[in-house]
This record gives structure tokens, C-alpha cells and sequence, in this order.
């Protein structure tokens, strides 16, 4: 088997494994991760370029009008992915180590997209020049003097990636980040040896490799991410039942039913159909994996209200303005949004004097409407509709909302907006994709909302 048929299957069946990586990664775009889209971009790219080289030394030396127009296109093609390739790395390693926390690339990732671009538009005029290479007449390929230049480039950026990544080994999921490493130190190796010897293309191979252990650990990584956010949700589930089933809570409200019956058995029957409601919505639907209607959580939501409304630390009307009710929640999320904002006026109500408090009663909004491609979900306090929102933050401020956040991103891409004052939740907005595509980033369901 002479070299050129043998870089030909090699470079063939690499083509044919990014193409499996490739169906894979696109049923991983819903699922919202950050380093799908760059990972995608890498494999296609590289896709891309061992097909160009397969062809560019299947056309070697074949000469006539056929052969001069394959020989040039699948060598510009070849140079011009290998900038394409260092450019997606760039942005996919800056993509890796902004989402574990590291020292992303930050300016470097400019400069790189401006180098790469540079270096492009100087290999489309050594098309027509002897800039880097230049073809005899029989179609043969060669390297000029300037053809270095195409190598050292790019080893500069991936030295200084290799830096950058190093660095923040000690920061970053080790493991991962060793593979991140081999990434840009596999193709430096090969790029170093074909800058001496003209044959195969060892640096092609290099990076296919390092693009293998990236997939593989990427794979690893959406598996770790899946489990803790399964076992997020669980402990969510857990923490929300006890929160809602407690002793002194079922006490207190068979109390006042008990109270109702001596009074006005009409009423106590009616609360009795409330609380029950309620008991079987919050058992019914804690232990559900799966998201469910927001038709039920809502009927769960509405049984808390109205014994809510049974006790006597508050006095409060609320309103119901469902305009579109096709779609899905994971269980209470509603339902504890509501505790918070009431538990925000029954503070405000044990502030005022007593007579005061008798005249002040507050009206609870629940509404739901459709707003460019999101859903919207609004809970808040009448006289605070104008309240500033802004993002749901994991610190010690928000705290109290974070795993309903983390629910809703994780299994909604959705975004939770809260509105506070004095340290109460008075608004809370929900912003759920309306259609089938979740990959809309944060910012622009906020942006639309």
C-alpha cells in the first residue's frame, strides 16, 4: 500500500468517527449545555478538513482542469480549517473554563479570531501567489519559504493555550481539564514534526485523538451532571414535603376547621374539601420525576390558598388570571413561590397596629400570558407589580429561591426573576421557552420578558 492510498483510509475512517460524534452531540442541544455548540463546531471543522486532505492527495499529481481546481480548493481548505479548528478550540476551552469556575481566555479569544482570520485571507492570496506553497504543472504541491509561518501561528496560540489551561489545573475538575490539555499538546506535537518531514499528515491524526479523549470526556461529564442534578431534585422533593406536611401546620388547620364547624358548617365543609386538596396534591405529585401539568400544580396551589385564607395571621384575597395553561412545571414550583411572597405579607401585616392591619388587605395575582417565544408565569403582590426584577442569584440573597432556580434551568431551561424589598419576595416571574427549543440563553428570555 503506497502513502498517499494509505492517508487516504486513515483520514477517511477519522471522517467517518466525527461523523458518529456528530449525529450524537445533536440530540445534546436541548439539554442546554454550554460546550455542546463548540464541541459540535470542532468535530465538524475537523470533519471538514480530513475529507479536503483525503482528497487533496487523491487529486495529487492529477493533472488537467479537473486536478488543478480539486488540487487548489482542498489545500486552502485543509490550511484554512486548521485556523478554523484553532479558533474553535479557543472558543471552547474559554467556554470550559468559564463554566467550572476557572480563569477563562478572556481577550485572547479576540485575538485569536483576529489572527485566524489574518492568516485565512493570506492563504487565499498564496492561492494565486508563492506566498506558503505554490503547484507545478502537473498539480504537485510544495512548500515555499514563507511556509513556516504557517506553523508558527499557530503553535503560539496553542502554547499559550496550553498556559492558560495548565494554570488553571489546580481550579477546575482535574480530569477534565488533563483532557483539555492533551487537546492542544497532541496537535502541537504533530504540527512540530510535519513542520520538519512532508508525508502524513501527523498533525491531522494528532488532533482527531485529542478530539477523541475531549468527546469521551465530555460524555463522562454530561453523565456526572445528569446524576447531580437528579439528586438536586431529589433532595428538592425531599425538602419541599417536610416543608409542607408539618406537624404544627396540619395542627393548626384542623384547628380552625374544627373552630369553622361550631360556627358555620357550610364553611368547614368547604375548608375540609380545601385541605384535602391540598394534602393530595402535595403527596400526589412531590415524588414525580417527570415535570407535570400546570393545571395540577395549580389546583394544588389553589388548595393552599384557600387554607392559607383559613388562618388568622393574614387577611388576603387573591385572583387567578390564567390565560395559557398548556405547559409544564416541576411539582410546587408555583405552589412555594406563593408561601414566599405570603409569608411576605403576613410580615408586613404583624408590623402594622392592629387596627391598621384591619383595614389593609392585600390581593395575591397569580397570571399567566404568552410573550414573544416564552411563556410567562407571574406571582406577585397587587400594589408591587412595578417592583424592579432581576435574575435569581445563588448567594445569600436569594437563597430561599435557588433550587427552585436550579429546577427550572435544569429540566425547563427556564429563567426565575425576583422582585424583593426589606428582604421579602413581592414579584417572581417565570420564563419558560415556548417552543421545543431550549437552548435560548438566559439573557434573552430576559431580554423578551
Amino acid at each position: 500500500m503506497n502513502i498517499a492510498l494509505m492517508h487516504i483510509v486513515l483520514e477517511y475512517v477519522a471522517a467517518l468517527f466525527c461523523l458518529f460524534v456528530l449525529f450524537s452531540l445533536s440530540s445534546d442541544f436541548k439539554k442546554g449545555n454550554t460546550l455542546t455548540r463548540p464541541l459540535f463546531i470542532l468535530f465538524l471543522v475537523n470533519f471538514t478538513l480530513l475529507v479536503c486532505d483525503a482528497l487533496a492527495w487523491g487529486f495529487r499529481g492529477y493533472e488537467g482542469p479537473v486536478g488543478t481546481i480539486m488540487v487548489y480548493a482542498s489545500n486552502f481548505m485543509v490550511f484554512a480549517c486548521n485556523f478554523c479548528l484553532l479558533s474553535a478550540g479557543y472558543k471552547f476551552t474559554h467556554e470550559y473554563l468559564k463554566k467550572f469556575d476557572g480563569k477563562p481566555l478572556r481577550w485572547l479569544l479576540g485575538v485569536c479570531y483576529i489572527a485566524c482570520a489574518i492568516m485565512i485571507i493570506a492563504l487565499f492570496i498564496s492561492q494565486f501567489s508563492t506566498l506558503f506553497y505554490a503547484f507545478d504543472s502537473h498539480n504537485l504541491y510544495y512548500r515555499a519559504d514563507h511556509y513556516l509561518y504557517l506553523v508558527a501561528v499557530p503553535a503560539i496560540f496553542i502554547v499559550i493555550a496550553i498556559v492558560v489551561v495548565a494554570f488553571n489545573v489546580p481550579i477546575v475538575r482535574r480530569t477534565s481539564c488533563l483532557a483539555v490539555l492533551a487537546f492542544w499538546i497532541l496537535p502541537l506535537l504533530g504540527v512540530s514534526y510535519q513542520a520538519r518531514n512532508y508525508g502524513i499528515a501527523v498533525s491531522n491524526m494528532a488532533i482527531t485523538i485529542a478530539l477523541f479523549f475531549l468527546f469521551v470526556t465530555y460524555q463522562i461529564t454530561q453523565s456526572l451532571e445528569e446524576a447531580e442534578r437528579a439528586k438536586r431534585a431529589q433532595h428538592l422533593q425531599t425538602t419541599v414535603l417536610r416543608s409542607q406536611i408539618k406537624p404544627a401546620t396540619l395542627y393548626r388547620t384542623l384547628d380552625d376547621i374544627g373552630e369553622l364547624i361550631e360556627t358555620d358548617k357550610e364553611a368547614a365543609y368547604d375548608a375540609l374539601g380545601y385541605f384535602s386538596d391540598y394534602l393530595r396534591g402535595v403527596t400526589d405529585t412531590i415524588m414525580e420525576e417527570d415535570l407535570i401539568d400546570f393545571e395540577d400544580e395549580m389546583k394544588t396551589t389553589t388548595g393552599y390558598l384557600n387554607v392559607r385564607k383559613l388562618h388568622s395571621d393574614m387577611d388576603f384575597d387573591y385572583e387567578l388570571d390564567l390565560a395559557e395553561r398548556s405547559f409544564a412545571v416541576p411539582a410546587l414550583t408555583i405552589q412555594n413561590l406563593v408561601t414566599e411572597v405570603l409569608n411576605g405579607m403576613r410580615d408586613d401585616a404583624q408590623g402594622l397596629k392592629s387596627e391598621e392591619a384591619k383595614q389593609t388587605k392585600e390581593r395575591l395575582i397569580i397570571k399567566t400570558s404568552i410573550k414573544g417565544d416564552t411563556d410567562l408565569v407571574d406571582i406577585y403582590r397587587e400594589a408591587n407589580q412595578d417592583i424592579k426584577l432581576q435574575f435569581c442569584r445563588t448567594d445569600r440573597d436569594h437563597l430561599r429561591y435557588t433550587d427552585i432556580a436550579k429546577q427550572l434551568s435544569d429540566r425547563l431551561s427556564a429563567t426565575l426573576l425576583v422582585g424583593e424589598e426589606d428582604g421579602k419576595l413581592r414579584y417572581a416571574r417565570i420564563i419558560l421557552p415556548l417552543s421545543d427549543d431550549t437552548t435560548q440563553t438566559t439573557s434573552e428570555q430576559a431580554a423578551q420578558a
